[in-house]
């Protein structure tokens, strides 16, 4: 069981870890910051969706805001949440793409995948204690 958020980079897997839904009814938030290294202001396009476009399972990871306007040389932070509702693996991807930017592979898009887990709450004896009458 995983209990913080961490990024593997030779995966490209940023993993929420495991959440009961009861104790934290709005989720995890992180927040991700997004650079222009550019002379040029850009707008990208954020999602979050699927691995599996089909799928019927419930979906729990979601990106605010959808659309972002950064100025040359500066950045912007966005927030990454995940929600879990119910006791089940998530999967997902993430993406932010530069609208209307050059088609360079390395500073075009950032994509990578999304994963948690929800989970019921549990207890743990340590020292359990037999009682005699």
């Amino acid at each position: 069981m995983i209990k913080s958020n961490v990024f593997y980079v030779d995966e490209r897997l940023f993993n929420f870890g495991t959440l009961v839904p009861s104790k934290s009814p709005e989720g995890i938030v992180e927040k991700i910051k997004i650079e222009n290294n550019n002379k040029v202001a850009c707008t990208v396009k954020l999602e979050t969706k699927k691995k599996t476009p089909n799928a019927i399972e419930q979906f729990a990871f979601d990106v605010d805001p959808k659309e972002i306007k950064i100025p040359p040389h500066e950045h912007q932070y966005v927030k990454l949440i995940f929600n879990p509702t119910i006791m089940a693996s998530y999967a997902g991807m993430f993406s932010a793409i530069v609208e209307n930017g050059e088609q360079e592979p390395k500073t075009h898009k950032l994509i990578f995948d999304l994963k948690g887990e929800g989970a019921l709450p549990t207890i743990k004896v340590e020292k359990p204690k037999d009682y005699f009458d």
